[in-house]
């Protein structure tokens, strides 16, 4: 009976483990799991959508206090001795990330195995693991892009004392890491947030004469010759397209800063390019795009080499999302449609008079970091620019606006 309750037990351990090799590996067909922290996020192990025709994404499995030690080398001024996992973070910062660490409990499916346990004790590394997903307030297991969860890192954690260190509890069996409290990881934050890129509006003045002193920050900001050649081959290849591309969201976007009296040439993206174009041309046609797209977006700090958007600290790519579908919903209108530039404005001036049910409510109920708290996702009444910008534009094009509208 003890013989045959021991293979009962190896068994099971052997099933456990190769359980949680699956799912940090992503190697296993696992389409229901579901993972969902803290903060409201729900992750799956599918496979990431590639951008601009790019192989999927390949994942990363990390331990939380990999990500401080790597910030900490930042500091140091050794990111030579970087590992190949955070060398993948710096060519993509945008990778998704697997954050593991030997939780146990209902959260053993992602245990990793303690070989890259570091400092001390199985106990320690536990702990600090497991007090770095606390402020950061995630759970063992969650999937997120990288750049979300540098962010989180860097404003939620100043100093790595009582998370690398034993602190009060430091003995024989807790020593904790020895440059816990060598200044490295503070100068290393300070460092990664001088570079990093936290919205659309940031770090506009970076140049290629600045590349050079960046001193091993893991995001390095496109510069801004890059994204003025890129505005260039942009607007040329707008008013060569048969159709301009552009996702629903921003056409909205583009009423609000016309009303903020923004014409061309604007720095950041080109919208207010494409709103003269069509005023001056009605025959133009614009393709509604699945995401950010180029044509409009090409300039943008906050635009990836995937064509991706990073903006408001990497988590806009939910937020965008669902605007750009309740603006379908209210437009009776499907990605890939061409319709008449100007045809659609009118429906959007006639069927959207206001900003809040689109994009106020996008926040509704949550705050930073939640991956759904937004800058213009907080007001319940029409954003001012949207209204001033509504009223010009429907006299451009041609549209009897209510009194009450």
């Amino acid at each position: 009976m003890i013989k045959k309750l021991n293979k009962l037990n190896v068994m099971e351990n052997e099933r456990k483990g190769l359980s949680r090799r699956k799912f940090i590996s992503g190697s296993a067909a696992c389409s229901s799991l579901l993972a969902v922290g803290t903060a409201g996020m729900a992750t799956s192990c599918m496979m990431s959508k590639p951008h601009s025709g790019e192989a999927p994404i390949a994942r990363v499995a990390l331990r939380p206090f990999q990500l401080l030690c790597a910030i900490c080398r930042i500091g140091e001024g050794h990111t030579e001795k970087d590992c190949d996992k955070i060398k993948q973070i710096r060519e993509n910062p945008d990778i998704p990330v697997t954050l593991v660490c030997n939780a146990g409990d209902i959260f053993a499916y992602q245990d990793p195995d303690t070989s890259e346990d570091t400092h001390g004790s199985f106990e320690f590394n536990r702990k600090r693991d497991l007090e770095i997903l606390q402020r950061i307030d995630l759970p063992p297991g969650v999937i997120l892009p990288a750049r979300i969860v540098l962010h989180r890192i860097w404003d939620r954690i100043e100093s790595p004392t009582g998370i690398c260190d034993c602190g009060d509890m430091a003995s024989d069996s807790c020593k904790g890491c020895p440059k816990a409290n060598s200044g490295y990881y503070e100068k290393g934050r300070e460092i990664s947030l001088r570079y990093a890129v936290p919205g659309w509006n940031t770090r506009l003045d970076f140049s290629e004469s600045d590349l050079a002193g960046t001193q091993g920050a893991i995001i390095i900001p496109r510069t801004k010759e890059e994204r003025s050649q890129a505005k260039e081959e942009s607007i040329r290849a707008m008013y060569k397209a048969e159709a301009i591309s552009v996702r629903p969201h921003i056409l909205l976007c583009a009423i609000c800063q016309y009303g903020l009296g923004e014409r061309p040439p604007f720095e950041t993206d080109n919208l207010p390019e494409m709103l003269q174009y069509i005023l001056k041309k009605p025959d133009a046609k614009i393709r509604i795009a699945e995401a950010a797209d180029w044509m409009m977006c090409a300039p943008c700090p906050s635009m990836n080499k995937y064509g991706a958007c990073y903006n408001v600290k990497g988590r806009a790519g939910l937020t965008s999302q669902l605007r750009d579908v309740r603006v379908l919903h209210k437009l009776e209108l499907a990605y890939g449609d061409v319709i008449n530039a100007q045809e659609l404005y009118r429906r959007i001036i006639e069927r959207i008079p206001s900003t809040a049910p689109i994009c106020g409510t996008i926040s509704h109920g949550v705050e930073a970091p939640s991956v759904w708290d937004d800058e213009c996702g907080h007001h319940s009444e029409s954003l001012p620019e949207y209204v001033e910008g509504r009223k010009l534009l429907a006299k451009e094009f041609g549209v009897t606006l209510d009194d009450n509208s």
